[in-house]
């Protein structure tokens, strides 16, 4: 905006925006109101409406305005203005009331939070907060929320505070800290019950805030009167708590828990602490006995932070004769795990994912045993948690919750099953199958927990696993489904055993045949487990490769999921593949020419069908053909993709080229059918890139790029290929230069960037010197350069990969007629290339991505550490010494230690990356 907007446009828009049923008028006020908080003139602007109260839309987006002027804008105001900025702020809140709408209240009490944190000059704010705002009871609610904010705010990406300010205000919390607990103590002490039940949660919520983020002792927490107030409501027995109340006292034991891991703490005050959390057991009994689900749960919650809070205690200290004290905290999860509601038992998966990688590493079978009986326990209390009601009918909806929880549980007991061993559970499991009068969904059940374990059982075991084929192969046609849908599973998991057992194939092949042609779920269970024996017992399944082609042939005819589909193909091409070659290239043309005719008629078809599964299961077929090829003898699978595929994929490229997923779908499967033929696809080559070229110039798929870059690998050491492969790479830069250079071009297409770059990394490594001569380099390296600050993991590592790759060539031991050329680029862009780099990575990039700037900057000092050092100096001194609010950023200490210790020789990537990581957070 060029000029300061009148107050009434503003209230007019802010009217027609929430109250005008103008489509038309609400498009407009939303876009003026966002270009007027973009402006300098929404600081003054918010104010007066603020103080003007016309309305509670009004007030709302001037709070809201204010806020994020704060978080984003700050640097607008002089730092004349922030005092006078900070009064205005206080202003408003005093006039808050407990009529107040909440999220406006919410929005000033973080607008003045986070000018505490920016305004580096303002002296001791808590303290100045509390004596201004804890004398009036209206003002405790917002007082209580702005004390919340403070500490939560602290790691703000947004505010950019720079952890030498950030030092500095944790400091000022920490020296406040018992202001804060007096303060709050003097809260819960308030009798007047009306004031205290408008702020016991706020309360609660405060004393939080302050915990995570150590700002207050571990011992002064747990002795406080805020932690016995929440351990009070957790431990209330009448079972009329409110769920918000419950919720933030649980998060307050939680935030004491996770305390003594951040905290050294001495061993009496953590087994006190321990001991104080296990008196819980009894409000849990009571829970139940009150059928309170969400107390229950929420005591569970606090029984597994408990527990893995003290785990390196329970496994570290423990002995098989003298367990540790803290291991108690197992049988509270195990007490929970028996709850009927099977989300309590979900709860506490974290906890025995994490005990059994300990236990893992660990590897002493003896520790091990001292936690069998609790595993045992557990897996017992799941199976009975995995059980379906008993008039259920049919299988489970993939969509229900129930079903997610039972894939959950078998992920668990994989993990877990090697402390009780995977043959006595499974021969657990087989017990209960015996009982007299067992229940049908107690057998599916045991055979669920069975097919977890199935995998791990050792191929020599003949006592039990015999009896469970056998029975599951005589199962009576009046079974339930669910049972039959399970055995199905069974028999898949089973793959290895049934290949070292051969003699059981045949009978198994039937049943599972039997059931492909049922419906209503069972057909794409079977289609997993054939896919599985296919792939295990390939040797035998090469007698069956007719049947599997009639598998194949008749897909359609079954209610076949795709992705069972497709995993079926996998197993019928990991077969085929074990043929003879002669044999390979008729039983593969028979196998493509099934997905090959559907496509055709989709193509030929009046109406529109999306022909993405006959694509996948021909890609599936490419991918899994691996065929034996010797040197200098052709693949089986060339004739079938190059000659009779080939034209019917290419008719493809041209007749979807509007859709964007189906083609990623085509390349997806051109690719595969590449990979597969390898050289043998020379005789395609050209025709193909010529329709990649023309498909992408118009149309811009990425995913052209990225088969690109599979032709530079596959051909890129063919000296008959060079040229027309640079020449793919030179039509591919107009456009997507042209996409690139656009407003927020780079932000907008992470994809193309990734792709891109993929590719002329595969020209790099695999025609080095080819494309270094090339007049494409240059253009190359400056859009690479830029793209050093795109936050997409996935892009900037490809951009990074690039250059480090690039550079690799200039080492002492690289090639003598490729150093020279990485020589002349180091001296032409090596200054700008390190000073994008240091400027993304304080500005744009997250710190798990600075490893592969790292890699760039490592071979860049390893070329020509002079140009290193002296770009670095020159980058360094261009960066901002003070923040938006005022606070030193860096130190001329910080910088100069930091320059030293990255330049220094000897210095490793692993230091070189910690360093710039600590001297980035000085930014952030």
């Amino acid at each position: 905006m060029e000029e300061e907007p009148k107050i009434e446009d503003v209230l007019k828009n802010i009217y027609d925006l929430y109250g005008n049923p103008d489509v038309s008028k609400k498009e407009g006020a939303s876009k003026y109101l966002a270009k007027l908080q973009d402006s300098i003139y929404s600081w003054k602007i918010s104010d007066r409406l603020l103080a003007e109260k016309r309305d509670i839309h009004s007030c709302y987006y001037a709070a809201q305005t204010l806020r994020s002027k704060i978080q984003h804008s700050f640097h607008e105001l002089h730092e004349s203005d922030y005092a006078s900025l900070r009064d205005s702020i206080i202003s408003h809140i005093e006039h808050i009331t407990v009529n107040t709408n909440p999220t406006i209240a919410k929005q000033l009490c973080l607008a003045l939070a986070d000018l505490v944190l920016l305004m580096a000059s303002w002296q001791k704010p808590v303290s100045f907060l509390v004596e201004k705002f804890s004398h009036n009871t209206d003002s405790l609610q917002p007082l209580l929320m702005l004390l919340t904010f403070l500490p939560e705010e602290v790691d703000a990406r947004y505010l950019r505070l720079g952890e030498n300010r950030r030092k500095q205000i944790l400091n000022e919390l920490d020296t406040s800290s018992t202001i804060i607990l007096n303060f709050l103590q003097s809260c819960i002490m308030i009798t007047d019950t009306n004031v205290l039940q408008h702020i016991y949660v706020d309360i609660i919520q405060c004393f939080n805030s302050w915990i995570k983020m150590d700002c207050i002792k571990l011992d002064d927490a747990a002795n406080s009167a805020v932690f016995l107030y929440a351990f009070k409501i957790l431990a209330d027995p009448t079972g009329t708590t409110e769920e918000k109340q419950l919720e933030v006292a649980s998060d307050c034991v939680c935030a004491i828990l996770e305390a003594i891991i951040l905290e050294r703490t001495s061993d009496e005050l953590e087994k006190n602490i321990f001991m104080g959390v296990l008196q819980l057991e009894s409000a849990y009994h009571n829970a139940v006995m009150n059928e309170d689900a969400d107390k229950c749960m929420v005591l569970c919650r606090i029984f597994t932070v408990l527990a893995e809070t003290y785990l390196p205690r329970i496994v570290n200290s423990s002995t098989p004769a003298n367990p540790h004290y803290s291991i108690k905290a197992l049988d509270m999860l195990i007490l929970c795990v028996g709850h009927f509601d099977f989300e309590l038992a979900q709860i506490t998966f974290t906890l025995w994912y994490r005990l059994s990688e300990d236990l893992y590493h660990k590897n002493d079978d003896a520790h091990t045993a001292i936690f069998e009986s609790y595993i045992e326990r557990l897996i017992e209390a799941l199976f009975k948690h995995c059980q379906l009601d008993a008039d259920h009918e049919g299988l489970i909806n993939e969509e229900d919750t129930f079903y997610d929880f039972r894939f959950k549980v078998s992920e668990l007991i994989k993990d877990v099953s090697f402390i009780v061993r995977s043959k006595k559970c499974f021969q657990h499991m087989f017990n209960i199958l015996q009982n007299p009068g067992v229940t049908w969904e107690a057998t599916e059940a045991a055979l669920f927990i069975m097919e977890c374990v199935a995998r791990n059982l050792d191929v020599k075991e003949d006592k039990i696993v015999p009896k469970v084929i056998e029975a599951i192969l005589n199962l009576p046609e009046t079974c339930h489904i669910a049972i039959r849908y399970t055995s199905v599973n069974i028999l898949g998991q089973l793959c290895d055993w049934i290949s070292a057992h051969p003699s059981t194939l045949d009978a198994v092949l039937n049943f599972l045949l039997a059931a492909l042609q049922r419906k209503a779920g069972l057909a794409s269970a079977a289609a997993q487990s054939l896919q599985l024996i296919c792939t295990s017992c390939h040797r035998e399944m090469i007698n069956h490769v007719s049947g599997l082609l009639e598998i194949a042939r008749c897909l359609e005819m079954f209610e076949v999921q795709d992705d069972a589909a497709i995993a079926l193909l996998k197993g019928i091409s990991t077969t085929v593949s074990r043929l003879p070659n002669e044999r390979v290239t008729e039983v593969m043309r028979q196998l493509c020419n099934y997905q090959i005719s559907h496509l055709c008629m989709l193509m030929e078809s009046t109406t529109k069908k999306d022909p993405s599964h006959w694509i996948d299961r021909l890609a599936a077929i490419y991918r899994y053909m691996i065929p034996k090829v010797g040197e200098n003898e052709t693949n089986p699978a060339t004739v079938v993709i190059t000659r009779e595929n080939w034209p019917v994929l290419s008719k493809m490229l041209d007749h979807y080229k509007d859709a964007e997923k189906i083609i990623e779908r085509i390349v997806r499967c051109i690719r595969y059918g590449i990979r597969c033929i390898s050289h043998d696809a020379l005789p395609i080559l050209e025709s193909l890139v010529t329709q990649m070229v023309n498909v992408y110039t118009s149309h811009k798929h990425s995913c052209l790029l990225y088969l690109g870059s599979i032709l530079v690998d596959e051909f890129g050491n063919d000296a008959r290929c060079i040229n027309g492969l640079l020449h793919m790479l030179e039509a591919f830069i107009e456009p997507t230069f042209n996409l690139l250079q656009a407003e927020n071009g780079l932000k907008n297409n992470p994809d193309t960037v990734d792709d891109f770059f993929r590719l002329v990394v595969r020209f790099i490594q695999r025609m080095p010197l080819s494309f270094l001569q090339s007049q494409l380099v240059t253009p190359i390296i400056q859009c690479a350069s830029l793209a050093c600050t795109l936050d997409h993991r996935d892009a900037n590592m490809s951009v990074m990969k690039f250059l480090t790759n690039l550079l690799s060539h200039g080492k002492p031991s690289g090639d003598p007629s490729i150093r020279p050329f990485v020589h002349h680029i180091v001296q032409s862009h090596g200054e700008g290339i390190i000073g994008n780099l240091l400027y993304a990575s304080i500005f744009y990039l997250h710190s798990n991505m600075l490893s592969d700037v790292v890699d760039v900057l490592m071979e860049m000092k390893t070329i020509n550490s002079e140009t290193f050092c002296a770009a670095l100096k020159k980058s360094l001194n261009q960066l901002p010494r003070k923040n938006a609010g005022g606070s030193v950023t860096a130190t001329d200490e910080q910088m100069n230690a930091f320059y030293l210790n990255v330049t220094k020789n000897g210095v490793t990537t692993r230091q070189m990356t910690h360093e710039l990581q600590d001297f980035c957070r000085l930014f952030r």
